[in-house]
């Protein structure tokens, strides 16, 4: 396990480096600093593909230069040679080495003797999340294209327009069956060709979870105001595109005209829809 308390501490005080890693792919992703798709693959290949290769560190080093800097270095080499400028490279270029160093984290347990010992109420696992929390506000300032506001985030930002960059999205979501990601897939794909934005406020949603009771069997009914025919698509939306808030998808109530109509009485409780 990473720490930096002693041994002697708590249970309740550790995470290990595959938890810390997956805060790190929850809130980069939520924040807009890689996609969900790149930061599964990483994260399945710790997880799955690294312990099964059973892989020491020289080896890792060699795969990690032909895989990651050899052609790094060859994008940048190639870029300084057609005139372009080699600003951005250069900012990357001493972050690449960074698996090197966290990649014995991997694959064994470490523990450490330090004269700080933690209390016996520290979280460990959301210790690690505060960290990588603080982490984003230090670096967002600094960065450009990162202020993304929680209170209007858009939902349909920064995948273009490709059917197939929509599937790939709909298909590394962490919730939802096959139906519902089909069903994702082209809502995602109209809503690139009908709207500018689609804007939810995390913030107040997350907010109003938070002071409801899920003890026992309470449900949430969300009522659209049907402004427009997209609203109850758009409330699964939401849920499937942001995980993060902890809503799974609802089941949605149609009218009951609907259930008279023979192909739509077999196709809509595949999608939630009764």
């Amino acid at each position: 396990h990473n720490a930096v308390w002693d041994v002697a501490s708590p249970r309740t005080a550790e995470f290990s480096w595959l938890d810390f890693a997956a805060v790190v792919t929850q809130l980069g992703a939520f924040m807009g600093y890689f996609s969900r798709f790149t930061a599964y693959i990483g994260l399945f290949s710790m997880k799955r593909v690294f312990p099964l290769l059973q892989l020491r560190k020289e080896d890792f080093t060699s795969l990690h230069s032909a895989v990651i800097v050899g052609p790094f270095k060859l994008a940048m080499r190639t870029a300084k040679f057609c005139g372009f400028g080699t600003k951005d490279f250069e900012m990357i270029l001493p972050f690449l080495d960074l698996p090197l160093l966290f990649f014995p984290f991997v694959n064994a347990q470490y523990c450490f003797s330090s004269r700080l010992k933690a209390p016996n109420a520290l979280d460990g696992k959301r210790y690690a999340f505060m960290s990588v929390v603080a982490a984003h506000r230090f670096c967002a300032p600094r960065l450009k294209n990162r202020g993304i506001s929680t209170s209007r985030f858009n939902l349909i930002e920064g995948r273009g327009v490709s059917i197939w960059k929509d599937a790939c999205w709909a298909f590394t979501q962490p919730n939802g069956g096959l139906m519902e990601r089909l069903a994702s897939c082209v809502l995602s794909f109209i809503l690139h060709r009908t709207c500018s934005e689609v804007v939810v406020d995390v913030n107040s949603l997350a907010r109003s979870l938070r002071e409801r009771d899920f003890s026992g069997t309470q449900r949430i009914l969300l009522a659209p105001t049907h402004r427009s025919f997209f609203d109850f698509l758009l409330i699964s939306y939401t849920c499937f595109s942001v995980p993060e808030v902890k809503i799974d998808l609802p089941s949605i109530a149609a009218a009951s005209v609907f259930a008279n109509v023979p192909l739509l009485r077999v196709l809509l409780p595949l999608f939630r829809i009764f």
